[in-house]
């Protein structure tokens, strides 16, 4: 069903990518015009989203967790890089994670939203990474992403997106695709 999207909201079929999608749990497959295959899965999507969010900061309500992770800044709990060779050349990218949620046993002001802005940081990265490895794996570089833990979720969306200079990738995003599973099962 994701084709279909792609032709309703793109005007454009894929030879090939990996759809990536990411609900409770995140599914990773490889779609061809008339085939797909699922390559693997993680349990780090939405599940870990709601459940750690809840225990990062009382709140159980969806909507109020993206919130709070947009306004929150992920540097204040993560350790990056930057904080490691922080007189020195790094060997690396200095913004990228060196710890998720490495400075929480540090006496710092991080906030509940800056623990969920790193959460969202930890999923996004997660994901993008092992998403990339199977578009290299098999020869693609795109990747399109569907399911409802990115539903109004422009942070986790902004993740997903920000390792192009690093990682040889194009991500898609449907309008529609938090409901692909539905549009599926009402064409079928």
């Amino acid at each position: 069903m994701t084709n279909y999207l792609l032709q309703q909201e793109k005007e454009t079929l894929l030879e090939k990518y990996i759809l990536v999608s990411i609900g409770t749990g995140t599914s990773y497959f490889l779609v061809s015009r008339n085939n797909f295959t699922r390559l693997f899965g993680s349990g780090i999507g939405g599940g870990i989203f709601m459940g750690l969010g809840y225990l990062l900061s009382g709140k159980s309500d969806y909507n109020e967790l993206v919130q709070l992770s947009q306004i929150g800044n992920h540097k204040n709990s993560d350790v990056l890089v930057n904080d490691i060779y922080t007189s020195t050349e790094s060997p690396l990218e200095r913004n990228l994670t060196a710890a998720n949620f490495g400075k929480v046993q540090q006496a710092n002001e991080a906030t509940s939203a800056d623990y969920l802005a790193s959460l969202t940081q930890l999923i996004g990265e997660s994901t993008i990474l092992l998403a990339s490895q199977a578009a290299m794996a098999n020869q693609t570089d795109k990747i399109v992403f569907t399911g409802s833990t990115l539903s109004y979720n422009k942070p986790l969306k902004k993740v997903l997106s920000e390792f192009q200079a690093m990682l040889p990738y194009e991500p898609i995003f449907l309008d529609n695709g938090p409901y692909v599973g539905a549009i599926g099962a009402f064409l079928s």
